[in-house]
């Protein structure tokens, strides 16, 4: 089992977390967090859980670590952990976590957590391997792919297709960034550039990075957001249809008039929404929860301004939590002018 180091409680009244103890995960921007399953040493009342890895700080210190947050949504309530690998078991005598890095994704596919791609912002090594965390065991493995990778990349949008993919779209590469569309089945291991078409009328989204990809339902992913390859900060929203495996389609794109890149964001309400936090506009570092309707690709306020929310950060992550009867989503870190954050946000709705 995975040792486990530190154990400790933040707590105050939901729908807000405030900051955790200073000496846990510290300040940190460009992390990667998903969603996980309860652990077994699970509270009675605790009902979310994510996991958080690796990201940079501003000097910059890059990250390898690894934390579960795990906590009870009705009383604000969460305490960290800290995952260290267990000791080498692999018959090659490799350590098999990736390296430190920033701009990676993390998706959860059955117990473990796929993490793809990512930078290291103090070298400029950009990356394009895959490697799977597993949440009871806290093991890494390197998961060496049966065709050919995409090109390194980071700051891209990734969601788990059909429960077994993952689906990955736009993002940075040392040749720029891109619009293509990739698949990586976690079964067969093989990695599928997609074909991909658009509905009459509807514009194919630009290439971009630093954009959000949340998954509406098993096949459908709603991409927001974002920074062009002009430099721009761009105001689109758009719905990839996955649903026909021989050729993806953009099925709609609206213009929402509030242009935002390195915000985070994650399901909400079942799909039918995303909450969609900070980030930066073009002039100005955002602040406080909006919620975009996958429906209408419209975005409005979600919640009234928490002290912490109201704090403009960019470079955060967001994890959904799977509730039976409301809607939640946690988010961690981020950066400001001024400094890096390490405060837990827990945002929720009935």
């Amino acid at each position: 089992m995975a040792v486990i180091e530190e154990d400790a409680v933040a707590a105050s009244p939901a729908p807000l977390v405030g900051p955790p103890p200073a000496e846990l995960p510290s300040g940190r921007g460009g992390h990667a967090a998903c969603t996980a399953p309860l652990p077994a040493d699970a509270r009675e009342g605790e009902d979310v859980c994510c996991v958080v890895f690796g990201g940079a700080n501003r000097e910059p210190t890059v990250f390898d670590d690894v934390w579960r947050l795990v906590g009870n949504s009705s009383t604000g309530a969460f305490r960290w952990k800290r995952v260290v690998a267990p000791p080498l078991t692999n018959d090659d005598g490799v350590q098999h976590a990736p390296s430190a890095r920033s701009g990676a994704s993390a998706s959860l596919v059955g117990k473990h957590v796929y993490v793809f791609g990512g930078q290291d912002p103090a070298s400029g090594m950009v990356f394009n391997d895959v490697h799977a965390l597993d949440t009871e065991t806290g093991g890494w493995q390197r998961i060496e792919p049966a065709s050919q990778s995409p090109p390194p990349m980071h700051s891209h949008a990734c969601g788990v297709l059909r429960g077994r993919c993952l689906l990955v779209f736009g993002g940075a590469s040392p040749n720029g960034v891109h619009a293509d569309v990739y698949v990586f089945d976690t079964e067969t291991r093989t990695w599928t550039n997609a074909k991909v078409s658009a509905d009459d009328g509807v514009r194919v989204p630009a290439p971009r990075e630093m954009h959000s990809g949340i998954m509406a339902d098993d096949c459908t992913m709603v991409v927001y957001g974002g920074r062009g390859a002009d430099g721009a900060v761009l105001d689109d929203a758009a719905v990839l249809d996955a649903s026909d495996g021989a050729k993806f389609m953009w099925r709609r794109r609206r213009r929402t008039g509030h242009a935002r890149c390195a915000h985070a964001s994650a399901a909400a309400f079942g799909g039918s929404a995303a909450l969609v936090h900070g980030g930066f506009t073009g002039s100005a570092v955002a602040a406080n929860p909006e919620l975009l309707d996958v429906a209408s690709l419209s975005l409005r306020t979600a919640a009234p301004a928490h002290e912490r929310a109201d704090i403009p950060r960019f470079a955060h992550a967001a994890a959904a939590a799977d509730l039976s009867s409301s809607s939640a989503v946690v988010l961690f870190g981020g950066v400001t002018p001024e400094e890096d954050l390490a405060d837990v946000l827990l945002w929720t709705a009935s």
